[in-house]
């Protein structure tokens, strides 16, 4: 019995330690005619966002 309730524990703790490190990841191929380049570039925990602009734009303008 003792040996049963440490192989459930330890795959518990197995699925919980691999479900964490799945990543999301979104690209997207934006048409390279506009030239893009980074306005922002945040992260906050486990999230980032950047924030493109065309090259001929600032981001004050935009």
């Amino acid at each position: 019995m003792k040996k049963l309730v440490i192989a459930i524990l330890f795959i518990v703790s197995a699925q919980n330690t691999f479900a964490q490190t799945k990543q999301e990841v979104l690209k997207i191929f934006w048409p390279e005619e506009y030239k893009w380049k980074i306005g922002s570039n945040q992260k906050s925990g486990t999230q980032q966002m950047v924030e493109l602009i065309p090259g001929n734009e600032t981001l004050q303008n935009w």
